[in-house]
């Protein structure tokens, strides 16, 4: 109930439901924003719960999205069958099925760390569902743990034994201070929303657990990173922390993917969700206006000159200053829905630049980094590269 009770404040039109799939296999989602409004789904991190994006809910209602988020089987009060396929391919599948039963498509998908992978999969398996995909610290992982959890499972059963939930939240603490740069959000009451799920069924989440070391991925996701046809915009962490991408995943991402921007996030670590929540909501914003950007571009070229705007060129060369957030057309025209957040003033921290006609050419700024990278977004697969260097 408290993931009821948490999002009935968050919005006055949100809604939680128990979406079941399968025999013992339901995901919790809860609903935010008006059913006519463009959809973002927001994706918790596989150690995370709804509760982690109590604070982008609001952010994205207010700015006219509509937000969904959805818990992977074994996450947050989702459920914990101890016999399920807890591969990241199969919750890839659980999370497409739940948005065709709701009816959306085409929407931005946020996702944290290993769900990052998740949301991956989605868009190569299911490009309908999927109009950009923003990446919150997390790459293109093949399994849903890491070598330090699978050690760690090995102590499973005695868990309950050393402390049970006590040792959980202990244990939580630590991890979510070590992988933040600012820490000043970890507090009791955080930390008592983010172990809530094990507290109610802890023996179902050690089961969980181990369900998700066990898993082998029948289909590996690098081969297809190529196929995503939609922006991948990846927000990392500047402050030294623990958790993100090794260098070797950020390398891959950007010489497979067609459409990828990285920004990072000076100040913040592992958890931005917590530590910047107004930069993620300006990032779905960014990625609503990379998605706008029209299917066929000219080659384009670096505007030297473009930094923390929005720009047109005009025909002398110069940049006429736009909307923050606004996606910038030289006539062509795109399919796709306009942001409902385009004039939201906050989204400026984090704009894309895009421009079309005979000078054609697309950029983008980062926020605090020093130095990001853009591919164009065209199905042709012909991408070129863009960077901006900031002094």
């Amino acid at each position: 109930m408290w993931l009821l009770l948490a999002l009935t404040v968050l919005a006055d039109s949100s809604r939680g439901i128990s979406v079941v799939l399968a025999h013992a296999e339901s995901l919790q989602v809860s609903v935010a924003g008006s059913e006519l409004a463009a959809p973002v789904v927001l994706i918790p991190g596989l150690f995370g719960s709804a509760f982690a994006y109590r604070h982008e809910v609001p952010g994205l209602t207010a700015a006219g999205y509509r937000a969904i988020v959805i818990e992977p089987l074994g996450v947050g009060v989702s459920g914990r069958p101890e016999h399920a396929d807890y591969s990241l391919t199969a919750q890839a599948d659980r999370i497409a099925a739940v948005l065709d039963h709701l009816g959306v498509t085409d929407a931005v998908v946020v996702a944290h760390a290993t769900s990052a992978s998740i949301a991956y999969r989605i868009a190569y398996r299911r490009g309908d569902l999927v109009r950009a995909v923003v990446s919150l610290e997390g790459g293109p992982v093949e399994t849903a743990t890491t070598p330090g959890l699978r050690r760690a499972m090995r102590l499973a059963p005695w868990i309950k034994w050393f402390g049970g939930v006590r040792l959980v939240r202990k244990k939580i603490r630590q991890n979510l201070i070590a992988a933040s740069g600012d820490t000043s959000w970890v507090s009791d009451a955080v930390v008592d929303g983010y172990t809530s799920g094990a507290a109610r069924d802890l023996d179902g989440t050690l089961k969980a657990l181990l369900g998700m070391v066990a898993a082998r991925e029948r289909e590996p996701l690098r081969p297809h990173l190529a196929t995503i046809a939609c922006p991948v915009v990846l927000l990392l962490g500047g402050a030294r922390h623990d958790g993100g991408p090794p260098p070797a995943e950020l390398a891959l991402l950007a010489r497979s993917l067609p459409a990828f921007t990285v920004d990072t996030l000076a100040g913040a670590g592992h958890f931005l969700y917590e530590e910047q929540p107004q930069t993620v909501v300006a990032a779905v914003v960014k990625a609503w206006t990379l998605s706008a950007v029209p299917l066929s571009l000219p080659s384009p070229r670096l505007d030297p000159r473009a930094r923390n705007c929005s720009r047109t060129p005009s025909r002398s060369g110069s940049c006429a200053r736009s909307s923050p957030a606004e996606p910038v057309s030289s006539g062509a025209t795109s399919s796709r829905r306009s942001s409902p957040g385009a004039t939201m003033s906050s989204a400026s921290s984090a704009p894309a630049c895009a421009g079309g006609g005979s000078q054609g050419w697309m950029c983008a700024t980062a926020t605090g980094a020093s130095t990001m990278r853009a591919r164009s977004w065209a199905r042709s697969r012909a991408p070129t590269w863009c960077s901006i260097s900031r002094g």
